[in-house]
């Protein structure tokens, strides 16, 4: 418990959102050939990856890896972009995510008793993991729509739906996920209201979904938009 208020009191943004981006898609694996546990992340984006670079070198004291695989990843034959990788080492720092999160099991403790902007930065390395704001052409109306949501196979998702509810974010009825594999993990999909994201305060930082956001925005009327909604999105 000692070891938890002080990572309480030291809770920085980027450390919130690099918990996050460890419930999502991070990892933390132990390799046999260094006897060391190593962080790691693997995105499409490069600014994904940059800013959890940053995040990485603020919590682990050391400056990570990181680089575009282009060899591997199997990213031609699925027709797929290559993948942007970061990697770190370190046991002990490692160790304390694993145990917080109880293996990616959790949502964590100090998390939920965090101020509320700071539970915002670590809304934004869940989302920029797991969230999504699809763009779809209506050939009926002759216009773009627009729609967010979340899709998950790990436990902790209907705690982070409270959560995004508690920072005025609407979602919607949970639908669960068609099992490619009979032996994958079930997913569920929650849908999110895009405005109320927005006004929210809560946000991405990845350039391709902020991108989404302001495009969102501009197809909307002016008696639905105000000033201040933009500027929350561009943070």
């Amino acid at each position: 418990m000692e070891q938890s208020a002080a990572k309480t009191s030291s809770l920085t943004n980027r450390l919130a959102y690099l918990i996050g981006v460890y419930l999502g898609d991070g990892s933390i694996t132990f390799s046999k050939n260094n006897s060391n546990n190593y962080f790691s992340l693997n995105a499409i984006d490069e600014d994904f990856i940059k800013h959890t670079v940053v995040c990485l070198e603020e919590y682990f004291g050391k400056k990570p890896s990181s680089f575009l695989d282009k060899s591997g990843g199997g990213w031609k034959k699925r027709g797929t972009k290559p993948l942007w990788k970061t990697v770190v080492y370190g046991k002990e720092k490692c160790k304390w995510l694993v145990e917080i999160t109880e293996d990616k099991r959790v949502i964590p403790e100090i998390i939920f008793k965090a101020p509320k902007h700071i539970q915002k930065w670590f809304i934004a390395g869940v989302m920029d993991s797991e969230g999504y704001v699809g763009k779809h052409y209506h050939k009926e109306y002759d216009k773009y729509q627009y729609l967010m949501g979340i899709c998950s196979a790990d436990v902790w998702l209907e705690h982070f739906i409270e959560m995004l509810e508690q920072h005025g974010v609407k979602t919607g009825k949970r639908y669960k996920e068609k099992q490619i594999k009979p032996w994958h993990k079930p997913k569920f999909r929650y849908k999110i209201n895009t405005m109320s994201f927005i006004r929210s305060g809560c946000f991405f930082t990845i350039k391709r979904k902020i991108d989404r956001l302001t495009d969102y925005i501009n197809s909307l009327s002016a008696q639905r938009l105000h000033a201040e909604d933009f500027k929350k999105v561009v943070i």
